[in-house]
């Protein structure tokens, strides 16, 4: 490089340090950026301690580029975490979905890393609104699991036991498309569970009942609907909305055994 002292001007030779730190020709496009990095990140591998572990930050745009050249440099399997961080709010930009989040890179340089754990203190605005309930035993608060959720996975469990899962697929209930044909399982309702467990026998026709009348209560047992809607539910409903989903949860697990 050239230097301009007292209006002389003098050139310096970069040594290989330099070359390396400071050669930034990323300009002339992806190629370039990827190989003025891989240089770095032998560097920086290099001088990482044996139990030491590297973060590097970048956006959507070259994550995949980066990923490939740690991979080479660090070894596939040295590969700890690919973080995603959201760094702006949720919006939409004109034609497509907004762009919202960065990526952390986490890689380890051998087969041991020093980890400390991440902590953040929670949000007391959250916790009051969500974990609305109190253990006094514990002297902590704590949040309820909606019932209909807790449900929804039991049957989803229960139908995942079936290695050939034609007859559930071919159930009465078992919702359909416009083409008429059956959607998988991932598009399914609670509602379409319930009546498909019972048309299998799995479920008795009082508890499939049951069950569609506890689905049109499940979003209450959750904090956030009970104040948006107002209504508050006692002790004593939750008991009796867990004992009916405890008595289904039995004839299910009985299936299992048929």
């Amino acid at each position: 490089m050239d230097i301009e002292i007292g209006g002389e001007t003098f050139h310096k030779e970069a040594n290989l340090l330099e070359q390396i730190a400071y050669r930034d020709t990323w300009g002339r496009g992806a190629d370039s950026f990827i190989a003025m990095l891989y240089e770095r990140l032998i560097l920086m591998r290099d001088l990482l301690a044996d139990d030491g572990s590297i973060y590097v930050h970048m956006g959507p745009k070259v994550n995949h580029l980066i990923r490939a050249a740690r991979d080479e440099v660090f070894g596939t399997t040295n590969h700890l975490n690919e973080i995603v961080w959201k760094r702006a709010f949720a919006h939409s930009d004109s034609q497509r979905c907004g762009i919202i989040h960065d990526v952390i890179l986490l890689y380890a340089k051998g087969d041991r890393w020093l980890w400390n754990e991440v902590r953040q203190a929670d949000d007391p605005q959250y916790i009051e609104t969500f974990f609305d309930c109190f253990d006094e035993t514990r002297k902590k608060r704590y949040q309820r699991i909606t019932l209909g959720g807790l449900l929804e996975t039991l049957l989803l469990g229960r139908i995942n036991r079936e290695s050939d899962k034609t007859p559930v697929f071919k159930a009465k209930s078992a919702p359909k498309d416009k083409a008429d044909k059956t959607r998988p399982l991932g598009e399914w309702m609670l509602k379409d569970y319930i009546g498909v467990t019972n048309d299998l026998k799995w479920i008795t026709v009082s508890a499939k009942q049951v069950a569609e009348v506890l689905r049109d209560f499940r979003n209450y047992i959750h904090p956030h609907k009970q104040l948006s809607h107002g209504v508050r539910l006692s002790s004593d409903d939750v008991a009796l909305f867990w004992e009916v989903s405890k008595n289904i949860a039995v004839q299910v697990l009985k299936s299992c055994k048929s």
